[in-house]
């Protein structure tokens, strides 16, 4: 720019002039120099760098975190070999599964998914249940996954949402017909930039549910980025063969 530009001329014509025979501190002064003269012009302008950093470093943390709180919920050695009743082994996966919901509420998503996941420890230790108490347990699990995913979409970096995607899949591979599994997933794959996968899993909600207006707004979203990523794609390969 017409502002930046001298600035950085000058500082070019010096290393051309006098780089080779200058020492490292008089090197090191004339870059500092150069950085202060450009952050006094555009101050807006490194604010957003440090801004984009700090968020950056925020989600690097809220993903550490998740991990954390999932490898522990996940490796942590399963002790309880017990084969419990079905009235008391589901009375161990709804406390889990409640006390879940309670820090959900409270806004402790990372604290959340771990008790969900040990309610799902719990729903798979079932055994010698009728076709009826099989229903009965999955949509329990249903549930939980759904709770997980939201979870994770409220944590909102890269790596959680991929995770709620997961999980909602898992949920649908018990539910197909499960519309909030679908929006929800969908919800995830926008985030994501799969866009085309996040209109299929709208178009069956649709399918099931055409009241639902969350679903319509959802799609017209998604359409618009469709658009956007062909008009990119058309132009990009006007380029390579115009």
């Amino acid at each position: 720019s017409d502002v930046v530009g001298p600035l950085l001329t000058e500082a070019e014509d010096w290393m051309w002039e006098e780089w080779e025979e200058a020492e490292l501190a008089t090197v090191q002064d004339k870059l500092k120099s150069l950085k202060e003269g450009i952050e006094e012009k555009y101050p807006r302008y490194f604010e957003l760098i440090a801004e984009e950093k700090k968020k950056v470093e925020e989600e690097m943390a809220a993903e550490a975190a998740v991990a954390a709180a999932q490898a522990k919920a996940e490796d942590k050695e399963d002790h309880d070999q017990r084969k419990l009743k079905k009235p008391e082994r589901m009375r161990l996966l709804m406390m889990n599964k409640e006390e879940g919901t309670e820090l959900f509420k409270d806004g402790n998503y990372l604290q959340a998914i771990p008790r969900w996941l040990k309610a799902l420890q719990h729903a798979e230790k079932f055994f010698d249940l009728s076709d009826d108490d099989k229903n009965e347990v999955n949509d329990v699990k249903v549930s939980l996954y759904m709770n997980i995913a939201m979870a994770h979409l409220k944590v909102n970096t890269p790596e959680s949402i991929k995770k709620a995607a997961d999980n909602c899949s898992l949920a649908l591979e018990i539910k197909p017909k499960n519309v909030k599994g679908l929006y929800r997933r969908a919800t995830a794959r926008e985030k994501l930039k799969e866009f085309e996968g996040a209109r299929d899993d709208l178009k069956a909600a649709a399918e099931l549910d055409s009241t639902d207006t969350a679903i319509g707004k959802l799609m017209e979203r998604v359409e618009i980025q469709i658009k956007r990523q062909q008009a990119k794609e058309k132009k990009m390969y006007g380029k390579m063969f115009g």
